[in-house]
């Protein structure tokens, strides 16, 4: 009978993306390919002059999971104040066209330049993206925020573009006219890659700006986030830029996702096949993942590497790895292994261990033979464990003839010779019992 183990080591035996390990880790680089407006989107619904101020839209499809912080997301919320939330938790409000905002509080919806909202680092909510957080207006007949998804299978990308946007701080107020437009694109492949894209609309920012607008990411846990400026200088996870300034006429913010928990392990576990272990693991999401190491020890201090498996790169979907260990050592009861992943870049990292009992041996019956000339009888036995055992021989009318207690002090094989003279013909049977039960098998004596 074969046994399966579903571990929990010294503390875990199923991961579930647990974001202990996930921490933001992005590289920008900035180009100017320029800006080129959305066609055929989508518009959200309200995102338009007559019902601005105090927007965030209901649950959105993203049109494929994007790899985001170490968590897999299919659905986007986005807000007119320049932010767009990943998942669907935050409740759909509008100031002019339905439930107002102002309810939820300050760092729901309010932007860095009025005080309230706390910035990046201090932001209720997240995860969030943000390609131009502050007070924005659509203030112009054409002013909309729209999205689509294109591409092929694998190679998806989202794009979001807020269109002919009133960036209200200290401008100039000019009627009928807009202050910037901005896209967000995000990316299927490569995975967890970002793009904010910018251009200028004529309306000037005043001439001493107040601006305390925020571009930049928050992670999936609190306080953890990257801010950069309207330059796009390098990114900053413990300084917060106040951006006071446009971004450059068709400049591109592209956020490379460089990853610390390069796989998200869903599971690892273990099956003992009798001479061998075949374990198994499955990852929700890989990023430049270049191999597993497997390791091997008999003690959980002590490992040494038995085997490598290839990983998959980069994926967003779930991934099943065995690896078959058939070389196991015989004198342990228990075996640990441990996962190592290591990415292209040689950087490595672990799992948690998990332990795998050995299947027990199934005790072999005894082996008899008897020599009716001198009546010996030799039995012969495989102890798997040190003990007390109790040798019985019964006659054919069930009777005992031989009872014997022995001692045992090592796994060890013995052949017991034991002077049965005179034997009449017929059946009997030998039983060898100790702590983990009984064995018994027959001799026909003729």
């Amino acid at each position: 009978m074969k046994r399966i183990f579903s571990f929990c080591l010294l503390t875990a035996a199923v991961f579930s993306g647990s974001p202990a390990f996930a921490i933001l880790m992005y590289g920008l680089t900035v180009t100017t390919p320029g800006y080129t407006a959305l066609v055929g989107g989508t518009t959200v619904p309200n995102f338009n002059n007559g019902c601005s101020d105090g927007l965030t839209s209901g649950a959105l499809s993203i049109g494929f999971t994007f790899v985001y912080d170490a968590h897999n997301y299919t659905q986007f919320q986005v807000t007119e104040n320049g932010r767009i939330f990943l998942g669907n938790g935050v409740p759909a409000c509008s100031d002019n066209c339905g439930s107002g905002c102002d309810g939820f509080g300050p760092s729901y919806q309010v932007q860095p330049s009025s005080g309230a909202g706390g910035g990046l680092g201090a932001s209720v909510i997240h995860p969030t993206i943000c390609p131009l957080w502050d007070d924005l207006g659509m203030n112009v007949a054409g002013s909309k925020v729209s999205y689509l998804t294109t591409g092929a299978v694998g190679n998806r990308v989202l794009t979001v573009e807020w269109l002919l946007i009133d960036w209200k701080y200290n401008n100039v107020n000019q009627a009928n006219t807009s202050t910037i437009s901005f896209q967000v694109k995000l990316y299927e492949s490569p995975a967890g890659q970002i793009d904010f894209i910018y251009r200028q609309e004529p309306e000037a920012l005043g001439a001493t700006p107040t601006q305390h607008a925020r571009i930049g990411l928050t992670g999936f846990t609190a306080g953890d986030y990257y801010s950069t400026n309207a330059a796009g200088a390098a990114p900053s996870k413990t300084v917060e830029s106040d951006v006071a300034a446009k971004p450059a006429n068709g400049a591109q913010f592209r956020w490379n996702f460089g990853v610390v928990l390069p796989v998200q392990l869903l599971s690892f576990k273990g099956e003992n096949l009798g001479d061998k272990n075949l374990l198994t693991w499955e990852t929700a999401m890989e990023a430049n993942n270049d191999y597993f190491t497997i390791d091997r020890s008999t003690d959980a201090v002590y490992f040494e590497p038995i085997g490598k498996v290839d990983g998959a790169g980069s994926s967003s979907k779930t991934i099943t790895y065995t690896y078959t260990d058939a070389l196991l050592p015989g004198e342990f009861n228990t075996l640990y292994y441990r996962l190592r992943q290591t990415d292209f870049n040689g950087t490595s990292s672990g799992s948690d261990i998990i332990s795998l009992p050995l299947r027990e041996e199934e005790n072999e019956p005894p082996e008899v033979y008897y020599d009716t000339h001198s009546g010996q009888l030799n039995l012969g036995f495989n102890f798997r464990d040190a003990g007390i055992y109790d040798v019985d021989i019964s006659d054919p009318l069930g009777r005992m003839i031989y009872h014997e207690n022995l001692f045992v002090n090592s796994k060890e094989r013995r052949v017991l010779p034991i002077l049965l003279p005179g034997l009449p013909a017929g059946i009997y049977v030998t039983r060898i019992s100790g702590a983990k039960g009984t064995v018994q098998s027959k001799f026909i004596n003729y």
